[in-house]
């Protein structure tokens, strides 16, 4: 049990490692996660998606951006389709639009605002994202990593090694017993 308990913890620790380090390495590289908030853009991107950005690059016509969304929205970035790319003004502008929307957006995006380029999709796992951007869904998650590791020692608790688990025998008189010394007690 104790090698199950050392190999668990291993498994663990590299587990989080890996996935700490690799967020880190998409992160610094400019790519970034957003939960789907509105059905503006249903049914390509559901409501509780979660949405992958990759750095932009050569945006065109099609692509689906996130950019940050105008002063006083109710979100604060918007994932829509590229409806136009116009590239006279200066660094371009783009207008995009939702795709369950009939309309553009009212106003063009500027090609040097926009975060990323959406290139995958996890459903349904922008929820969990919501949940833990909030500080009782961290705290939740923590408390309930430090109640398995609680219960697994509760369950399943070291074994000392074998040798030191064995009783110790009480040391035997040596020589003959007379039976009459045996039945005093002092």
């Amino acid at each position: 049990m104790l090698v199950l308990k050392r190999l668990t913890r291993v498994v663990a620790v590299v587990l989080v490692l890996g996935t700490v380090t690799t967020g880190a390495v998409l992160w610094f590289s400019g790519h970034r996660m957003f939960a789907v908030a509105s059905a503006s853009m249903t049914p390509a991107l559901p409501v509780g998606d979660l949405v992958l950005t990759a750095p932009p690059r050569d945006v065109e016509i099609g692509d689906v951006v996130t950019f940050p969304a105008p002063q006083g929205a109710r979100y604060g970035y918007v994932t829509h389709r590229v409806a136009r790319v116009d590239s006279s003004t200066d660094g371009g502008s783009l207008t995009t639009r939702g795709d369950a929307n009939e309309t553009v957006d009212p106003s063009p995006v500027d090609a040097a605002d926009v975060v990323g380029v959406v290139h995958g999709q996890i459903p349904r796992a922008g929820y969990a994202l919501v949940f833990l951007q909030q500080p009782a869904g961290l705290a939740a998650v923590v408390t309930g990593l430090f109640s398995v590791a609680l219960l697994w020692d509760l369950f399943f608790p070291e074994q000392p090694h074998a040798a030191a688990a064995r009783p110790q025998r009480a040391a035997l008189p040596r020589g003959p017993v007379r039976p009459n010394e045996a039945a005093v007690a002092t």
